[in-house]
């Protein structure tokens, strides 16, 4: 489990490099998911969804930022947003999911938790889905009395419960070309299937629409044989 030590980044620390470079197919598929995911299941509500922003902090010196792979913001309305400068949107975020590179993963677990703590975030999900950089793979740290972000423990059932989100989380492994990753999947509480993907959307939104068309076929047919009867169909 990752652990922080209490203390206030460095300046140097907040440098974060604009075009970081080496993230997976994988790791840019979980980040987008996991925004799909939360920007359906917050839709209607005060709930901004970021995904890959410049998390900017200090007004005076713009090259000193974040970049959040997927941000959520309670009680900001919801929109488009080129930025996220904190002095002008009274906060910062407050939960935050990164996704693990081969270039990112050790900041995300050595230095991320400190500055995201500084910034008053509640909860920071690391995950891997490669498998190769965290260990478990998924991590949930939560804001402390102490200010700090601290590693939380998964429930019996095997999932991390985000009170931030309402939401439980669980990494399911899976094979894909002979290789094994893990797949982030959010649960409402006590609900045994997780929330659908856009993919699983996206299939079922087709099987309606053959549906459909197949109902309007068979409509069609009968219109026909009411014709050939010499039935007025008013």
């Amino acid at each position: 489990m990752t652990a922080t030590t209490h203390r206030l980044p460095t300046r140097e620390e907040w440098c974060d490099p604009e075009e970081e470079g080496g993230m997976s197919d994988i790791g840019v598929l979980a980040i987008t998911e996991a925004g799909l995911q939360l920007e359906r299941f917050f839709a209607g509500r005060e709930v901004y969804i970021g995904r890959e922003q410049r998390l900017l902090h200090d007004p005076t010196d713009h090259r000193r930022f974040l970049r959040p792979d997927v941000m959520v913001v309670l009680g900001a309305p919801p929109g488009i947003r080129e930025d996220w400068p904190v002095w002008r949107e009274g906060r910062g975020p407050t939960w935050v999911l990164e996704v693990a590179s081969r270039f990112t993963a050790e900041r995300d677990r050595e230095v991320k938790p400190l500055l995201y703590a500084a910034l008053g975030t509640v909860e920071l999900v690391l995950f891997d889905p490669q498998g190769l950089f965290h260990v478990p793979p998924l991590q949930l740290l939560r804001r402390g009395d102490d200010g700090a972000l601290h590693a939380v423990a998964p429930g019996s059932n095997g999932r991390f419960s985000s009170e931030v989100l309402g939401l439980e989380l669980a990494a399911h492994d899976y094979r894909r070309d002979l290789h094994r990753y893990w797949r982030l999947s959010f649960y409402r509480p006590g609900e045994a299937t997780p929330l659908p993907t856009t993919a699983e959307l996206l299939e079922e939104l087709a099987n309606h629409r053959a549906e459909l068309d197949e109902s309007r076929a068979e409509i069609e047919r009968l219109r026909r044989t009411l014709r050939s009867f010499g039935v007025d169909e008013k």
